[in-house]
């Protein structure tokens, strides 16, 4: 199946979303003293003292970024962590209670931690991963390959201008064997993907 994108006018403001990341402050900390404990079959080690998260990360292909918010806030904090070329240690001391998501980023896959802060330690709450979107081009057509087989994918292609081009919901089957043709009026494009309640979003240019 190939799917034509043509500029279509469309108010869509209503579909516009407001993302906060905040992006991190680098700091320089010692963790010397502490001593971490390792969590059952995970990357994620706790120090003993209860207030420091390290992670251990995969670095072959491409360097992570680091993000942290606090939930229900909207306010910047400075990201307090240390990091080497396959471990993140983040230290909570200072940090007020609440709810944390931590995401580690890198160029295949994306993971949040979902954190909640107490007064004297930390908790790991949840962990998810999230396989990346791969993207195949060929002249002005594209493929978009999902590898998550169990979700349905909210594909929204828009316009540099915002115009709608194209929103559909599709299996990760479906979307597999769907091309993209832009027409030469568009020629550039943002592609908006959700699933499992993530976004991802990636301009094309193939003229």
């Amino acid at each position: 199946m190939v799917i034509f994108l043509n500029k279509i006018n469309l108010n869509v403001s209503a579909m516009k979303k407001t993302l906060l990341i905040l992006f991190l402050s680098v700091n320089t900390i010692s963790f010397a003293n502490e001593s971490y404990e390792r969590l059952n079959n995970s990357d994620i080690i706790l120090s003993k003292n209860g207030k420091a998260l390290e992670v251990i990360f995969d670095t072959k292909n491409s360097s992570p970024v680091f993000k942290l918010i606090k939930l229900g806030e909207m306010l910047d904090m400075d990201f307090d962590y240390n990091t080497n070329e396959s471990t993140l240690i983040v230290n909570f001391k200072d940090y007020s209670p609440g709810p944390y998501i931590l995401t580690v980023d890198d160029e295949y896959k994306s993971e949040d931690v979902l954190i909640y802060v107490e007064e004297a330690n930390i908790r790991v709450i949840d962990r998810r991963v999230f396989k990346k979107p791969v993207y195949q081009f060929k002249d002005n057509k594209f493929k978009i390959k999902v590898y998550e087989n169990t979700t349905l994918v909210d594909v929204v292609i828009e316009s540099l201008h915002g115009d709608v081009l194209h929103n559909k919901k599709y299996t990760s089957v479906e979307l597999d064997k769907t091309v993209f043709l832009l027409s030469e009026e568009v020629g550039k494009c943002v592609v908006n993907l959700n699933y499992k309640s993530k976004d991802f979003t990636k301009a094309i240019d193939l003229l």
